[in-house]
């Protein structure tokens, strides 16, 4: 009797201990993991960038130099820049320019557990990017691209050259060019990249200064040669900047103007317009959410290197998962409403919507098959992408050369005299601007330094 029972014991082993007992080992493996990919890989990596001659901070466990990051930042953005200052590289970017001038002009960093190797010399980023010693791709942030724009500027390979084999006819120049009974515009490297006076801080000249805000429109923004079709529409968003502010002046004549506001809502309504031509209204919504989308990433862009960060139900996550779908919503039924119409046979819009319909029905019927073109979320997230691509770095352009010419007001005098000379009472004209020589865009950011870029690297052999 005792000995049956003995041997009966073995058989009833709870289930619940070997469930506890295979998950114990899976969190053992994952803590592994992590540990790995916090500290071990980290560690290891900083040794073989040291051991090739490079100088760098230490790495901290999770957070990199994220928190001295922040701290740079806020001390530079507390103080304003002396006026007539051009050293904008510490204001800008205050740790990039700490970091080289500390470890040099070949150092590196880390952002959290990712370290990030900084060339500062031109020669030297020449030869890195010109050897082919490794392939360099786009930083990945998936948690920001799919909330921002996950368009051709974020793809890779295959997909990289089916968007942009799409996305070339709709922005090719024949596509863009304008014929009217009285003009032909054409365009020129040369006159594309020209750049005059938008503005002086005194609104008396209200003739001066609606020519020379039409100027800047029709040459900064027209740098691409897609707006270059779009000339109506610079000039009512101009009109319509102009009577505002002229209704704002006093009996003095003079008005005291925050720009920076103004011009990314000039911007915005441009962009808006040649995107999506009558509809707008609708694109100034998707501008005002992109430009609120941006702001809460910029808030927890130093979080994202926590696993699963973007994905946690916190106030500010789901607001931007709830403009995300309102964003989607409102290009999903401005998508579906053009092509419906474009099936019925109605002519293609001249906005940039309508050409990247057309090019992508073009493509897929000469392919025959749905999968060689986009589909309405790529659209989308295309659409999406005109705001990025053009809204900040025009609105920046342009206030950052106000300054300058506030700074100059000797140029304004120059600069307006030119227009009036070329253009008299008159509305500028396409063909004129190429005769404009006194300032050109290059002029504002000659004394300027250039924009950092990074790229991917899978090995630390630099």
């Amino acid at each position: 009797m005792v000995l049956g029972a003995g041997l009966r014991c073995p058989a009833s082993v709870p289930w619940s201990s070997l469930a506890y007992g295979l998950l114990g080992l899976v969190l053992l493996w994952q803590g592994g993991r992590l540990l790995h990919r916090l500290w071990w890989r980290p560690r290891r990596l900083e040794l073989a960038l040291r051991a090739q001659g490079l100088r760098g901070t230490r790495y901290r466990f999770l957070t990199g130099d994220l928190g001295e990051h922040g701290r740079l930042n806020r001390e530079a953005w507390a103080r304003p820049l002396p006026l007539r200052c051009h050293d904008i590289a510490p204001r800008v970017a205050p740790f990039l320019h700490s970091s080289v001038r500390e470890h040099g002009k070949a150092c590196f960093s880390w952002f959290g557990p990712i370290p990030k190797v900084t060339i500062a010399n031109p020669d030297l980023a020449k030869d890195v990017l010109s050897n082919k010693f490794g392939h360099l791709e786009k930083h990945k942030f998936q948690g920001l691209t799919k909330l921002l724009s996950d368009g051709v500027a974020s793809h890779e390979g295959e997909k990289w050259v089916k968007h942009r084999r799409i996305l070339n006819p709709a922005f090719h120049l024949e596509k863009l060019k304008v014929n009217h009974t009285t003009q032909k515009y054409r365009t020129t490297q040369h006159c594309t990249s020209k750049l005059l006076l938008l503005l002086s801080l005194s609104l008396s000249l209200s003739l001066s200064l609606s020519l020379s805000l039409c100027c800047f429109l029709y040459l900064n923004i027209g740098t691409c040669e897609t707006l270059q079709r779009m000339l109506p529409a610079f000039s009512t968003c101009c009109e319509e900047l102009i009577s505002r502010w002229m209704e704002s002046l006093g009996s003095e004549g003079s008005y005291e103007v925050d720009v920076w506001p103004e011009m990314q809502s000039l911007t915005g309504d441009v962009i808006s317009r040649t995107a999506f031509g009558s509809s707008y209204l609708e694109g100034r919504r998707i501008f005002q959410l992109q430009a609120e989308q941006a702001e809460r990433l910029l808030k927890c862009v130093q979080k994202i290197i926590i696993p699963g960060y973007m994905s946690l139900p916190t106030k500010n996550n789901r607001k931007m998962h709830q403009i995300k779908k309102e964003i989607d919503s409102i290009l999903r039924g401005l998508i579906g409403k053009r092509m419906q119409a474009m099936r019925e046979g109605e002519s293609t819009k001249d906005d940039l919507l309508g050409l990247l319909l057309e090019s992508n029905m073009r493509h897929t019927a000469e392919h025959g098959q749905s999968s060689q073109g986009l589909t309405i979320e790529e659209v989308i997230e295309e659409c999406k992408l005109f705001y990025f691509a053009g809204m900040e770095t025009t609105s920046v352009l342009l206030t950052w050369t106000m300054l300058l010419l506030s700074m100059h007001p000797e140029w304004q005098d120059h600069a307006r005299e030119e227009i009036l000379g070329l253009f008299g009472k008159n509305k500028p004209e396409y063909e004129g601007l190429s005769r404009l020589k006194i300032m050109s865009d290059n002029d504002p950011l000659r004394g300027s330094s250039a924009v950092s870029t990074g790229r991917d690297l899978d090995s630390a052999n630099i």
